[in-house]
């Protein structure tokens, strides 16, 4: 009977445990500490892949996001005149991953400009450090999303989207 009790009690603890770790490793909203400051010092360029849950429609995040749960690479620019931004890493024209020009393969075919940062391989966009628009048929810059600083943590805000600069 003990030895009952006790099988019940450590299997409740278990159940509670799975429970709570599956609770945590859901987002809770848009909000996401990337990390601290420290972690971003200036003049660097970090590529990361943001899991969020939206309470809200974002404009282009909304659109392919799988029950609310989004799915959102940027790039996390830290600028010396400009400060920190995260720059949707999605392309404006067709939605096509924006990749970093330092990161092609050296047979790639591109040749870009040594102002351009940032290039889409899909149809050949390309985009300074800053996310402004260079060149190819994107209709304007990349987009953006709010990024604060509280405390020491980088926090990137999915919510406060931003269209990317006009051509």
């Amino acid at each position: 009977m003990k030895r009952t009790a006790l099988a019940v009690a450590v299997v409740g603890v278990l159940v509670a445990l799975v429970l709570l770790l599956l609770w945590q490793s859901q987002p809770s909203g848009p909000t996401v500490v990337i990390g601290t400051v420290a972690d971003y010092p200036v003049g660097s360029i970090t590529q990361l892949d943001l899991r969020v849950k939206l309470t809200e429609h974002v404009p282009r995040v909304s659109d392919s996001a799988d029950l609310e749960i989004a799915e959102v690479p940027i790039f996390l620019v830290n600028d010396s005149a400009a400060g920190l931004l995260a720059l949707y890493a999605m392309d404006p024209h067709l939605g096509c991953r924006v990749l970093l020009v330092s990161d092609l393969p050296p047979d790639s075919g591109f040749d870009p400009a040594p102002e351009v940062v940032f290039l889409t391989p899909c149809h050949g966009e390309q985009y300074d450090l800053l996310g402004r628009y260079i060149a190819g048929p994107a209709p304007r810059g990349l987009d953006r999303f709010g990024v604060s600083v509280v405390g020491e943590d980088v926090v990137v805000d999915v919510a406060a989207f931003e269209y990317g600069p006009e051509r």
